[in-house]
């Protein structure tokens, strides 16, 4: 695997954001409304999985991402309908043009009840060569550190927050460690092979209680805009200048 280097990290832009329910638009989507996907982040839970009422997709495990689910614009209620137990059910609003995840995870809290929580993607441009990264903690754990290639990037991140970063095109070692330690992590660490020209969105979710840590790994296609370093610059052929020049002698 190739290694994070500490200066390139350090030129990083990163932002971290609570997720919410509203996104501002990306790039169109559908004339009219946008994009759904829904993804499944309750360990050993089976669920059918409706939009507005609708059954989307019956018996859903865990690790499930489904959709492009296409909405219009407004208001849509997500509901994960769980045999024998009480239904989780959330209200994302669906911006036109854009496009968003709703997770389905457990609470920091042991003993929470489960949540629906929406993240935006951000399918804007991205230079050439990179891609966008976003790390999601969505794991019944307390407030967390997210590392990449061993370099703490963001600390203290809250269940339901969100760490996004612009990064070269290679595989990356990214873990959760509690805050202020070096370990033992939470979570991974997993190598993730990032593309060039992808948004790649990774939710941690489970439990280290009940040894239920996993992830779930979502990708989506973003443009690249910017032009790249060239490899030489050509400065004439074979002397031909000296040539010409010899023969008007």
């Amino acid at each position: 695997m190739r290694a994070w280097r500490t200066t390139a990290a350090a030129g990083l832009a990163v932002m971290a954001a609570t997720a919410v329910l509203v996104t501002a638009p990306a790039h169109a989507r559908s004339a009219d409304g946008g994009q759904l996907y829904v993804l499944h982040g309750l360990p050993g839970v089976v669920a059918d999985v409706e939009v507005d009422g609708a059954i989307t997709q019956e018996a859903v495990t865990q690790g499930a991402v489904l959709g492009p689910i296409e909405l219009t614009a407004g208001s849509h209620e997500v509901t994960f309908v769980v045999a024998g137990g009480a239904p989780v059910t959330g209200t994302v609003d669906v911006v036109e043009g854009a496009s968003v995840d709703v997770v389905a995870h457990l609470p920091a809290a042991v003993g929470g009840d489960p949540v629906l929580t929406a993240f935006p993607n951000d399918v804007s441009a991205v230079g050439p060569g990179k891609a966008r990264l976003a790390v999601a903690h969505t794991a019944q754990v307390p407030p967390a550190d997210i590392r990449v290639d061993g370099e703490p990037l963001l600390s203290n991140v809250a269940n339901a927050e969100v760490l996004t970063v612009e990064v070269p095109e290679q595989t990356y070692s990214v873990d959760i460690v509690p805050t202020g330690t070096e370990g033992p992590a939470v979570f991974g660490p997993v190598d993730l092979a990032v593309e060039a020209g992808t948004l790649t969105r990774v939710f941690a979710f489970g439990s280290p209680a009940t040894g239920t840590m996993d992830v779930l790994v979502h990708e989506l296609p973003v443009t690249q805009q910017g032009a790249v370093a060239p490899a030489m610059v050509q400065t004439g052929d074979g002397g031909q200048v000296a040539a010409l020049l010899a023969s008007r002698r």
